[in-house]
């Protein structure tokens, strides 16, 4: 997915979630979508998403914080494996090496797909590996230590729903 936009949400009570699967199911301008484990609840990808499918996404019962980021430019590197785990990266870094950032991370073998972002995060990151230990030490070791990179928010995928 190279147009759009992700939104990550966060709710005060995770319970939410279950009954918001309608909803997100009705929506035009929604692709996919993902409970996560992480500092957010769900991750949603928007492909030329109306404001009004935003708007309903940001008006869910019990959702206390929503993040919005706009894809400038990224590809998915392989197709997803159900079986395999998988985890979201929420990447700040210095604005003027995002570039740089992104080639680097593009190459790891657990990279799903790379994003540059307009928004709080300059690139989401999907990884997916054998297991969720493997996923942390690419992050930790690798990821969280490349020039440039100020914070990370990871997101492990627990469920996912593709329209």
């Amino acid at each position: 997915m190279t147009d759009g936009s992700f939104l990550f949400a966060r709710f005060a009570d995770r319970r939410k979630l279950s009954g918001i699967e309608d909803k997100l199911q009705s929506l035009g301008g929604v692709a996919r979508w993902d409970a996560v484990d992480g500092f957010f609840s769900l991750a949603v990808w928007l492909t030329d998403a109306p404001e009004a499918d935003i708007r309903s996404i940001r008006a869910l019962d019990g959702l206390t914080e929503a993040v919005e980021s706009r894809i400038i430019a990224g590809s998915e590197s392989k197709p997803a494996d159900s079986d395999l785990c998988q985890a979201y990266v929420l990447v700040e870094a210095d604005a003027e090496m995002v570039d740089e950032i992104s080639t680097k991370i593009e190459k790891y073998e657990d990279t799903l797909g790379c994003y540059r972002t307009e928004g709080q995060y300059g690139l989401i990151v999907a990884l997916q590996s054998t297991s969720f230990d493997r996923i942390d030490q690419t992050i930790d070791d690798r990821i969280s230590s490349l020039d440039g990179v100020l914070r990370l928010k990871e997101g492990r995928i627990i469920s996912s729903h593709v329209k």
